[in-house]
């Protein structure tokens, strides 16, 4: 009976210790830090002037004690850090009720974003928080979010890319605004799995928002843009460490400034597909006849206007350019390709994909619009 008493109340300290480390919030120069449970390390975001520097900041706490270090803290006079570095760690130990827990406390100069949810192939309703170092909001966002990606979200694959929407408590659409980006409410968190450095995808994207000429339109759209901006983030996914994340724009109508679907006339303006797999069609070597009333024509998807709001939808001008290459002598394509193709953006995607031996975007992963 003893012993069974000493389990029981070895689950009862396990329980409170726990019950102690969640309810623990903790902030250092009012910004949140979040506990990382694979580690019991609490990540937190502070300025990148900060590192190879002491940082002196207050404290915030809601338990009874708090110790950095073994020196105890009060949240009215400010602490110091000395030495801020990447991997750098504070021993950092939280009375509650005569429990202690002890966790570990480090810092980075990237925003961390707390995830919260179980998603999916799917889009189901999460929270997002968005900790950035500049700012000292902690709000919890309303999200619907779910995984994207093609070889890169199958079975066995543990760290996702995702698609994030963010919402009211209505279920209303609301943008945001993260990173100094643009303001929207669809965001692309990319996880860059195949890539060991974490960068490759946004480096070469950056590089083609440096050089490639604007769309052809651009006297008429002068924000109108071919490529999207982004930045990296820190992630943690229910209550887990999941690594480096790039949180980058969408590529939809707004950044390529498309005309809007008439919806009073029912007129289609802009357009906007995606090419998501390997056939004939999206290299353009047939013309296939398509059908208004399916979401895609062979591997090109519709993206704007979306069959939910335009039915039915019309592959006609994209079918004409696939058409014209693939039947069009070489002199015939000479005298009029540019009847059917932006050519400046055209070879500076041909040059960018020579340069990078961009494989997987030969066809595929290629965005049209008009």
């Amino acid at each position: 009976m003893k012993f069974l008493n000493k389990i029981i109340l070895a689950i009862a300290a396990i329980a409170l210790c726990s019950h102690a480390a969640s309810a623990t919030r903790l902030t250092i120069g009012g910004r949140l830090a979040v506990l990382d449970s694979l580690t019991n390390t609490m990540l937190c975001p502070t300025a990148k002037a900060n590192f190879g520097q002491d940082l002196t900041a207050l404290v915030a706490f809601d338990c009874d004690s708090l110790t950095i270090n073994g020196t105890p803290v009060n949240d009215s006079v400010p602490y110091t850090f000395a030495g801020i570095a990447g991997k750098k760690t504070w021993e950092v130990k939280m009375v509650e009720d005569s429990v202690e827990v002890t966790r570990y406390l480090t810092f980075t100069y990237l925003p961390v974003m707390v995830m919260n949810g179980t998603f999916g192939y799917d889009y189901v309703q999460g929270t997002v928080q968005v900790l950035d170092p500049s700012k000292y909001s902690d709000e919890e966002m309303l999200c619907r979010v779910k995984w994207r990606g093609g070889t890169t979200n199958v079975d066995g694959k543990n760290k996702r890319n995702y698609h994030l929407k963010f919402i009211d408590a209505a279920g209303n659409s609301v943008d945001r605004k993260f990173l100094g980006l643009r303001n929207d409410n669809s965001w692309i968190m990319d996880a860059a799995q195949a890539d060991f450095l974490r960068v490759r995808n946004r480096v070469a994207t950056q590089l083609w928002n440096d050089f490639a000429n604007p769309p052809y339109y651009i006297g008429q759209e002068p924000k109108a843009k071919s490529g999207v901006d982004g930045g990296y983030v820190e992630v943690i996914l229910n209550g887990k460490y999941v690594g480096l994340y790039a949180l980058t724009e969408a590529m939809d109508r707004k950044t390529l400034k498309l005309a809007k679907y008439d919806s009073t006339t029912g007129e289609i303006h802009g357009q906007l597909w995606k090419a998501s797999g390997l056939n004939h069609t999206i290299t353009f070597n047939t013309g296939n006849e398509y059908d208004n009333t399916q979401e895609s024509w062979y591997q090109f998807e519709t993206k704007y206007p979306e069959l939910d709001d335009v039915f039915p939808t019309d592959y006609k001008v994209l079918s004409d350019g696939v058409w014209f290459g693939d039947t069009a002598t070489m002199a015939q394509f000479n005298r009029q390709a540019a009847e059917y193709y932006d050519m400046p953006v055209m070879i500076d995607y041909e040059i960018f994909l020579q340069v990078l031996l961009g494989i997987d975007n030969y066809g595929k992963n290629i965005y049209w619009a008009t």
